[in-house]
């Protein structure tokens, strides 16, 4: 008998923990596991891949295909199957074939009394998928932080001020359609 659960923890051990979400920041690409299911008979785990540039997602697939292939060496009669599907790629590519996306939302940052800051956002987004089909839809801060923990939290001002940024940003868009 080989125990699926133990093949899987020796696969998930492997994975760089110099390459995690938790141990990496900013522009540093990570590899996540974040669901796993399993018994002795069968088991499964998902894992995202992240990094900023489309290029590095190959060093990450690669990374796990090789730990994968170690692993299966280790335990030959195990039936290890990989998996790799994309969700989606980093907007920044396509928001930068047409910066006016940018430039206005900036401009209606600013028009809303703040500084605009361009800080990467280390998870998936829907404007990630919009702007890949077409859409250029960048994000705009909502007056959160912490996202994704045990102490998100929203203010009513932070709220007020993308509401207020949203509506410069469909004027400035107007003013320039003319």
């Amino acid at each position: 008998m080989i125990n699926s659960v133990r093949v899987l923890s020796d696969i998930i051990a492997r994975l760089p923990k110099n390459a995690a979400p938790e141990t990496t920041e900013g522009y540093q690409p990570y590899i996540h596991p974040y669901v796993l299911e399993g018994g002795v008979g069968k088991s499964t785990v998902k894992i995202l891949f992240r990094d900023f540039k489309t290029e590095g997602l190959d060093v990450l697939k690669q990374t796990v295909q090789d730990i994968v292939a170690e692993v299966q060496k280790m335990y030959p009669k195990a039936k290890i199957e990989l998996q790799i599907t994309e969700q989606y790629r980093n907007m920044r590519e396509e928001l930068e074939k047409d910066t006016r996306v940018i430039d206005y939302l900036f401009e209606a940052t600013k028009r809303s009394g703040l500084q605009p800051d361009w800080t990467p956002i280390r998870g998936g987004t829907d404007g990630s998928r919009l702007t890949e089909n077409g859409l250029p839809t960048p994000n705009i801060f909502t007056g959160g932080a912490n996202y994704h923990s045990r102490t998100e939290w929203v203010n009513v001002w932070g709220m007020e001020k993308a509401v207020e940024t949203i509506l410069n940003l469909m004027q400035i868009w107007v003013e320039r359609s003319k």
